[in-house]
């Protein structure tokens, strides 16, 4: 499968007229989103840094160097890189955001990036282009995942993106119930499926003798914090395909990594370390006996929560440098604005980038 086919074409015919193939209607752009689960920051915030609007309140400052031989893999929620719409010139991220957004992709340095909230191949490719040329991204992919805004995942890497698939509108068994939360569920009765199917890649990583073969399963799951038991058939029908490849060959090596949409004490998170799935970036995390906290630096969402993960199952964990991950973090509001309230200046997203290295061969 060819990694660029079908979607530059028709970049100005169809992404400038509401992204008609990926959207099933302009109303669906703006439709309200829903909010973040939150809970409280692990530590209070009261030094001037914290307090300041534009500070790096959640995250590390400057990323740690790779160490010869690793390559580094993240995952990153974008916020919305998406075409602009000839007739509304407010959607789609402002300028001064896609900068941001790209230095702190070459800040990243991630050899593996999976990304979400992107709309299409050719909005990921001009990103891409204009901002990242230097970055050696000459593989990239997206893939329709079924939502109804046009949202998807993506891959950008060094290393050769072999196959890919997602499985847009999936069933994942069983019906919507009749209320969400106090009110009427929009979707009671109707088939449970994917809100945003997964993206699954191959990249083939050259090696000492050959190469390795690792299977990334890029998530967006669906969010709002009543929206549990959606994510849980999400997980647990991902799951299913994690057992079907790991008993095809018990060796490859697989990734579930992107934006969860819950934390790791959550069920739906629960589902994947149950079936033997590990948290690589091995955190130090706050036990208070009713949650589990992120300390600070570990936090990848504006809220101060920890829902962007990389998880992996254990052929791949043996390969995970200890005391690798980390996350990288951006300019974000002080703790008292709200999301209506102006971003501040170097506002890139609201995720942080997550990353964790992988020793490939041996020191050089």
């Amino acid at each position: 499968m060819r990694c660029r086919l079908g979607f530059r074409s028709a970049l100005h015919a169809t992404l400038l007229s509401c992204v008609v193939v990926l959207t099933p209607g302009c109303s669906e752009r703006t439709e309200e989103r829903p909010e973040r689960p939150q809970r409280p920051a692990a530590e209070p915030q009261t030094r001037d840094e914290d307090l300041r609007s534009g500070a790096i309140r959640f995250g590390i400052k400057d990323p740690p160097a790779k160490a010869p031989g690793a390559v580094r893999l993240a995952t990153y929620n974008l916020e919305n890189l998406i075409a602009v719409p000839a007739d509304d010139q407010s959607a789609g991220k402002p300028p001064a955001e896609v900068s941001a957004l790209a230095e702190t992709i070459r800040r990243l340095d991630a050899d593996i990036l999976a990304v979400q909230q992107v709309d299409s191949l050719d909005t990921l490719q001009r990103f891409n282009d204009e901002h990242l040329g230097e970055m050696g991204y000459t593989h990239i992919i997206t893939a329709d995942t079924g939502d109804p805004r046009g949202i998807q995942q993506g891959v950008l890497s060094r290393f050769p993106i072999v196959t890919y698939q997602s499985w847009p509108g999936m069933e994942l068994g069983g019906e919507h119930p009749e209320m969400f939360g106090d009110r009427p569920n929009f979707f009671a009765g109707q088939p449970v499926r994917y809100r945003r199917s997964p993206l699954k890649a191959v990249v083939q990583i050259p090696a000492e003798e050959d190469h390795l073969e690792l299977t990334l399963l890029v998530v967006h799951h669906k969010s709002h914090p009543l929206s549990s038991y959606w994510r849980e058939a999400e997980a647990r029908a991902l799951t299913e395909k994690i057992r079907t490849m790991q008993g095809e060959r018990s060796e490859r090596l697989i990734a579930v990594l992107g934006d969860f949409s819950a934390e790791i004490d959550h069920a739906s998170v629960r589902i994947y370390l149950e079936v033997g799935l590990r948290d690589a970036q091995q955190p130090e995390l706050i036990e208070t006996g009713e949650q589990t906290l992120p300390e600070k630096k570990w936090a990848t969402h504006t809220t101060g929560t920890r829902i962007d993960m990389i998880l992996v199952n254990e052929p791949l964990w043996k390969l995970i440098e200890p005391s690798s991950g980390f996350v990288l973090g951006t300019p974000a509001r002080a703790p008292w604005e709200g999301r209506q309230d102006p971003k501040p200046e170097g506002w890139a997203s609201d995720h942080y980038p997550v990353a964790v290295d992988m020793r490939v061969g041996d020191d050089e």
